[in-house]
């Protein structure tokens, strides 16, 4: 516990908590939230489905690691990693995979707690009671705290932002004045489809981007600015549409993206949630290390989460009026959208 906090700042702190979460000397005994992302994991009965598990490979059922609850200390540190500073005593927790631990390196895997993760994709996460989805797109996991969570991830995240970005031949740091002085929230109608590379939500395997708005815009014509704030306001309620209904007080955000306030603010209003950055960009590593703090030295981690997710920033929804009437424009857009695939359904958002 001393040392993943007392070296938690430092570069190979990262990479050694990412062997210890993530490497052959933990594959013996599995987490249920890890085992919910292969598709072989019953949600109700906490282990292997036997009938699916058979159906992808037969005989593979007794090649599967044992599944235990996250909060499970399934041994000792191999002797190896003695060099590494590590007591040959060193418990090693049932590891999580990475979006699990940024659940809890957010502070959201308790209800009331949404998480953000702006990166080469954008994700959406939040704690939830049931192993049930309201929209078509998504992912039920185990919490790693206990209970589920639900997540979205979208392919078309940083990508897209820097197709923009370099298009319009400008820094984010450049950008971010810009938006905020010399555009509006809604950005005049001008939005699009940000389809530049297939998509995981909704599925878009022909991707091209889809612009709707001034004839200016459409054609490539309009400033730098309007561009950039065209494809953050898209991704921020393609995010929002896609969510479907979540019972929020905050939002907490992290990831390379989350350093543009603009992108913050716009995140804050589309959600009519407070929003807050935290400290900490590597949420996945501090998730890891907290539930070693949990698990190991019976730490709560409502106490954890209290000392080391610590926001920074506070971006408060002033805006929202104007993006609830860009969500029903964005939906129909996105219905209309042809991929040469069979027209696929989702909860219609309604104000």
């Amino acid at each position: 516990f001393f040392f993943f906090f007392f070296f938690f700042k430092q570069k190979t702190a990262y990479e050694m908590l990412r062997s210890l979460v993530g490497s052959e000397m933990c594959i013996r005994d599995r987490d249920y939230s890890d085992a919910s992302g292969t598709n072989l994991f019953n949600l109700f009965t906490l282990n292997w489905d036997k009938e699916i598990v058979e159906f992808a490979a037969p005989g593979l059922l007794e090649k599967l690691p044992m599944l235990v609850p996250s909060a499970t200390i399934i041994g000792e540190i191999a002797p190896y990693y003695a060099k590494f500073g590590f007591s040959a005593k060193t418990q090693i927790i049932a590891f999580a995979g990475d979006n699990p631990s940024s659940l809890v390196g957010t502070g959201a895997s308790l209800p009331g707690t949404g998480g953000i993760s702006l990166g080469t994709s954008d994700t959406f996460f939040c704690a939830t009671k049931e192993p049930v989805l309201d929209t078509k797109y998504g992912h039920i996991l185990g919490n790693p705290a206990g209970g589920l969570m639900k997540l979205l991830c979208f392919t078309n995240g940083s990508l897209a932002r820097e197709n923009v970005r370099s298009e319009c031949g400008m820094s984010w740091e450049e950008a971010g004045e810009l938006i905020g002085k010399k555009t509006v929230s809604g950005n005049g109608g001008n939005f699009l489809l940000p389809y530049f590379v297939p998509e995981s939500v909704p599925l878009v395997l022909n991707p091209k981007p889809v612009f709707t708005g001034s004839d200016k815009y459409v054609k490539g014509e309009e400033r730098g600015e309007v561009k950039l704030r065209g494809i953050l306001e898209a991704q921020a309620v393609r995010m929002k549409l896609h969510a479907g209904r979540a019972d929020l007080q905050r939002i907490r955000v992290t990831g390379g993206a989350s350093e543009s306030k603009a992108f913050c603010q716009i995140l804050a209003d589309v959600f009519e949630t407070e929003l807050e950055k935290i400290s900490v960009a590597e949420a996945a590593a501090l998730g890891a290390a907290l539930r070693a703090a949990n698990v190991a030295a019976k730490i709560p981690l409502v106490e954890l989460y209290d000392k080391f997710i610590v926001p920074v920033e506070v971006f408060k929804p002033s805006n929202c009026e104007v993006y609830k009437k860009m969500l029903l424009e964005y939906q129909k857009l996105e219905l209309s959208y042809n991929d040469s695939l069979p027209m696929y359904s989702c909860l219609l958002y309604t104000s």
